[in-house]
């Protein structure tokens, strides 16, 4: 069942482009440690998919311990994304914009703030 899980946060990654949209952030600390790394980005899965942090974690550990996730945090940036991942246009367009704090972010998509409101 947690593989199942697992494969169901790496297709919202992939197909809502989470990682390209919402994960590169500024962070108040030059350089993040892994855990604070998962858990930022956990934050932001979890508000765009709706599904539960425990289960986001879980999964961003594990892609990280697979070498299927990567991320960097460097001069108060932290960035995400796919180990196969080459520099897409959307990426590279994101990268030359200011990263966003969490609390800057545009709000959840409709359908998430709906699953929100229901549970």
């Amino acid at each position: 069942y947690a593989s199942v899980e697992r494969h169901g946060i790496y297709y919202d990654l992939m197909m809502h482009d989470l990682l390209e949209t919402r994960g590169s952030f500024r962070t108040e600390r030059s350089e993040l440690s892994r855990a604070q790394a998962v858990e930022l980005l956990c934050a932001e899965v979890s508000a765009a998919t709706g599904r539960p942090r425990s289960v986001v974690q879980q999964a961003l550990e594990h892609g990280l311990d697979q070498k299927l996730l990567r991320y960097s945090s460097a001069s108060g940036v932290c960035s995400w994304r796919f180990a196969d991942a080459d520099a897409s246009l959307l990426v590279t367009e994101l990268v030359r914009r200011a990263p966003l704090l969490p609390a800057q972010r545009a709000p959840a998509h409709p359908q998430t703030q709906a699953l929100h409101e229901t549970a």
